[in-house]
């Protein structure tokens, strides 16, 4: 009776000490690391700029790089800009197509020597910088970038690889945030924005323009800017036609672009129940904050699209026979076109007008 006992006693131990052997298998085997994106760390000094490091990571398998400032962080690729404030704690994001991005994608020159170094990377060498491999006095591998006449203008240091599971957890390398406070995304001209606005425009061309490029922009605010005081107004939902004259090669949606091209058109469509809309119409009203005036003269005008609208000829910049733009009111949106129109063309052109379906 007793052996029995024992028997059964080891019995059930050995079942124990196979399932536990069995789970601790499925563990380990779910805690696999991975570095199938090959990210790694580094820090980023400029021996003259008098700045503190930075710190900088990069994946090059996707090319999303990171770099983390005293007060943002700014991560990127080729299809995505995110800038994150750390005052503010407000989040930016950008996408859409290359001319849309424009060069905000672009490595920063840390990590370009980190891809000289273990790809074989010619952007540096292209700007006239090449390496001396060395190592720090941690061991670890420090790479300086020296010019022509072998002055230091970069010094990077490896820290370390990150696993894909790390960058992960962490969101490293997220450059698609779930909610931006603040976004401009490209669109094809022509297709309907997001989120139900109702968007006008003149059409693929009117008169001597075309439809080159289209945006949305939307922002919202954070908490602690409306702590800070910030109204309703600075929240927005808006879409943007960019009409450009023939032969135009550059638009004003492409970042870097300080002066509107010359003969551009901008159809900017919002809410005209937004704060926003409303701080407008109460200008073309006479009242503009604490100042009072007559209001903007209007007239009626049949759209395109057959509803009836009003339209308002800007005076933000003056009263003479070229204005800078003018306003379409309809019952569901301010559109405001921006650019310079004679006087005496803005019903004609406002009655181009239809709405983006």
């Amino acid at each position: 009776m007793y052996k029995q006992r024992r028997v059964l006693v080891l019995v059930v131990a050995c079942a124990v000490f196979v399932a536990t052997v069995l789970t601790l298998s499925s563990a380990l085997a779910g805690s696999t690391t991975n570095y199938r994106q090959d990210i790694y760390k580094i820090t980023v000094s400029a021996p003259e700029s008098g700045a503190s490091p930075t710190s900088e990571w990069v994946s090059l398998t996707s090319g999303t790089w990171r770099a983390d400032l005293e007060d943002q962080t700014f991560i990127a690729n080729a299809d995505n800009y995110v800038v994150i404030d750390h005052d503010t704690q407000s989040v930016y994001h950008r996408s859409g197509s290359p001319s849309f991005m424009g060069d905000l994608g672009n490595a920063p020159d840390g990590v370009l020597a980190l891809k000289a170094h273990l790809k074989g990377d010619t952007t540096l060498q292209q700007r006239g910088l090449h390496l001396r491999v060395g190592a720090d006095g941690r061991g670890h591998v420090k790479l300086d970038a020296l010019d022509a006449g072998g002055k230091e203008v970069l010094s990077v240091t490896i820290e370390e690889r990150v696993s894909d599971e790390d960058a992960a957890a962490s969101k490293l390398l997220d450059a698609t945030p779930a909610r931006p406070d603040v976004t401009d995304k490209a669109l094809a001209a022509g297709r309907a924005p997001s989120g139900g606005l109702a968007a006008y425009w003149f059409g693929p061309n009117v008169e001597k323009w075309h439809a080159a490029a289209a945006a949305e922009h939307s922002r919202v605010r954070t908490p602690l800017e409306i702590e800070g005081g910030m109204g309703a107004r600075g929240e927005s939902q808006v879409h943007v036609t960019f009409y450009e004259h023939a032969g135009v090669k550059v638009t004003g949606a492409q970042p870097g672009v300080l002066a509107r091209p010359d003969g551009e058109l901008q159809v900017l469509s919002e809410s005209v129940g937004s704060a926003h809309a409303q701080g407008l119409v109460d200008a073309f009203n006479g009242k503009n904050g604490d100042e009072t005036y007559t209001a903007w003269p209007r007239s009626t005008v049949t759209l395109a699209s057959g509803e009836q609208a009003t339209v308002v000829p800007s005076q933000f910049d003056g009263d003479g026979p070229v204005r800078t733009g003018f306003f379409v009111i309809t019952s569901s949106t301010l559109v405001q076109v921006s650019g310079d129109v004679a006087l005496a063309d803005i019903p004609g052109l406002a009655g181009r007008l239809r709405l983006l379906r």
